[in-house]
């Protein structure tokens, strides 16, 4: 037999009792939302300094689990899921051109992310966090995964150093985490300062363990990312994810990528991607100039838009092995490249 206690000053706060015998009879599966990283009822942290992209690799992982699309183009997802964006801060109007420029990179199926504008919530207290679970329930929606974004905006009258305040908004995410056996992502701050030494060497000041505010944020977490950055040896600009107290050793401990932006590129997308050569900007122009043209010749095309021969033919060989072009010759033995019609220029 199990009961729950609920008691007048929690948020549906419960108790749940087993005998030993009970407990031990149970069957856990814990199944991966996205391979290596986000189990089934995890609870992760990602924390990043300011203005490092931490946001933009939330939305890029829930246009993934939206379409069981890879993330990052390599890490399998269990999708399609349904996705629930908990935003604390931004404009709506800005938030709708980033979606607008990532949707030029990444697939996402629309109708499985709902997208809340949360700004003024405390969800480290009672009220709040009850109500906000009540606009989830309200949209008849199961949701697998949840996104906070940021931590401290959701806490808007909280302290990020009190570990009460903290403790209590973790406990309402894993509250919301438990009614509807999702999962959650928390976006946060990194207390790390980077400064600069009489020589201009880099020189950190804290541990890359630490997050902005209580210790009990990384304690509360199941585990926790850190988003970096650095510059390669050709001064290539590359972020770093470093995977940290992870339950279990299934876990990636780091990987590297690079950011496309809007102001690096013309074609007005963004997102992160694992395909570090410069040729991933070409890859994109050239399918899209193809999806417009539907057949050109090859000359025509690394001629218009700018690409050396040997980067135009890597980046055909790849939009050839993905289905999106074939090759085709006329009869005076003119080599063209051909869309495939059943293809969506969004796709890959």
């Amino acid at each position: 037999m199990w009961c729950q206690l609920r008691g007048d000053g929690a948020v549906m706060g419960q108790a749940i009792v087993y005998t030993i015998k009970q407990m031990l009879d149970l069957e856990f599966k814990y199944d991966w939302l996205v391979s290596k990283f986000l189990m089934v009822g995890d609870v992760w942290l990602i924390k990043a300094q300011k203005k490092v992209g931490k946001g933009v690799l939330s939305q890029q992982l829930a246009f993934a689990l939206s379409c069981g699309e890879r993330f990052l183009g390599c890490f399998d997802t269990k999708g399609p899921c349904k996705v629930a964006y908990l935003s604390g801060e931004g404009y709506i109007g800005n938030w709708q051109s980033r979606i607008r420029n990532m949707k030029k990179m990444w697939k996402c199926d629309e109708d499985n992310i709902t997208f809340i504008d949360c700004i003024g919530f405390k969800l480290h207290g009672d009220n709040d966090a009850k109500q906000m679970l009540e606009i989830l329930v309200k949209q008849n929606v199961n949701y697998d995964v949840l996104i906070f974004d940021p931590l401290f905006r959701l806490c808007a009258n909280g302290d990020i150093n009190s570990n009460a305040d903290m403790a209590q908004f973790f406990g309402n995410v894993e509250m919301m985490v438990k009614h509807f056996s999702a999962s959650a992502i928390v976006v946060h701050h990194d207390s790390e300062k980077v400064y600069r030494d009489n020589r201009g060497q880099k020189h950190s000041s804290a541990s890359v363990k630490n997050a902005m505010g209580a210790s009990a944020i990384t304690w509360a977490a199941s585990h926790y990312a850190t988003l970096t950055t650095y510059k390669d040896k050709n001064k290539k600009k590359i972020h770093r994810l470093q995977m940290g107290d992870c339950r279990s050793s299934d876990y990636v401990d780091d990987i590297e990528f690079c950011m496309i932006t809007p102001e690096s590129d013309e074609l007005g997308r963004l997102g992160y991607t694992t395909d570090v050569e410069d040729t991933n900007v070409h890859y994109h122009a050239i399918k899209e100039y193809l999806y417009k043209n539907r057949k050109v010749s090859d000359h025509k095309i690394y001629d218009t838009i700018g690409v050396a021969s040997a980067t135009f033919y890597r980046n055909i060989k790849k939009l050839q092995d993905h289905g999106f072009v074939t090759k085709d010759t006329d009869a005076h033995g003119k080599h063209y490249y051909v869309w495939n019609d059943e293809m969506e220029v969004e796709n890959g």
